[in-house]
């Protein structure tokens, strides 16, 4: 039985004996004395469900407390064992909502995550690419360090940074597959041909690129039907 039922059927049966005039324990009493009689017996009752319910007040709190210490220890302890980094778990908690594309190194020992829609999708030309990365042309998808991040494996993952360029590229260290490369506000540029490798050497249409940037500073003409920024996306467009 709830505990506030009790106490009222327990008050009720004392207000039942209190109008009895002739029950041994209120017979002879005054009208004042029996109201003060009655008053006094709600007064306890409801005292002792007012202590029950401090006294269960201080026992959640002292749950909570506990609780809480215990959460911090564990929090700790992971800490110390090396968990995730924040980017990672960032981007497993992006890929519970979001689409997920899972890429390897050649050799399988790096894991890269990337969560979501790319910032943009585009074919790079520009001299700084060229000369990180080594090829005439670089078509990527680009993101941010929350929507794509290394998942497995960041202990085989090694790290170029260009003397002068602010721009690193991200290498494995047993196979030197390239995953992806960061420029000055570290936005991730993860090449195409390593997404499509990933999935069956055809790359989600929805990652596919929109645009050339950069064209000016081609070292080979591109023949498709994708315009071909000069510069940036609102530099003018290449006529020829």
């Amino acid at each position: 039985m709830n505990l506030w039922v009790l106490l009222d059927t327990q008050i009720e049966d004392v207000c039942t004996y209190l109008s009895d005039k002739n029950h041994e324990i209120t017979s002879g009493l005054s009208e004042e004395e029996l109201s003060l009689f009655e008053t006094n017996a709600k007064l306890s009752f409801y005292t002792v469900f007012n202590r029950f319910l401090l006294a269960s007040g201080i026992l959640v709190l002292i749950l909570a407390l506990a609780l809480l210490y215990f959460t911090r220890q564990y929090a700790t302890q992971q800490k110390q064992q090396n968990r995730p980094p924040t980017s990672a778990v960032l981007t497993r908690i992006y890929g519970a909502i979001m689409k997920t594309y899972t890429v390897h190194c050649s050799c399988n020992r790096i894991e890269l995550s990337l969560c979501g829609e790319p910032r943009a999708r585009v074919i790079c030309h520009c001299i700084d690419c060229r000369e990180l990365l080594d090829g005439p042309f670089y078509p990527v998808t680009v993101w941010t360090d929350q929507t794509a991040s290394i998942t497995h494996g960041e202990s085989n993952l090694s790290i170029y940074k260009h003397p002068r360029l602010k721009m690193k590229k991200y290498f494995c260290t047993n196979c030197e597959e390239v995953l992806f490369n960061t420029n000055s506000v570290d936005w991730r540029a993860a090449p195409q041909w390593l997404i499509a490798k990933n999935h069956n050497n055809q790359l989600p249409q929805e990652l596919t690129a929109v645009t050339h940037v950069f064209y000016e500073q081609r070292i080979i003409d591109v023949s498709d039907n994708l315009p071909k920024h000069l510069r940036g996306f609102s530099s003018p467009l290449f006529e020829g």
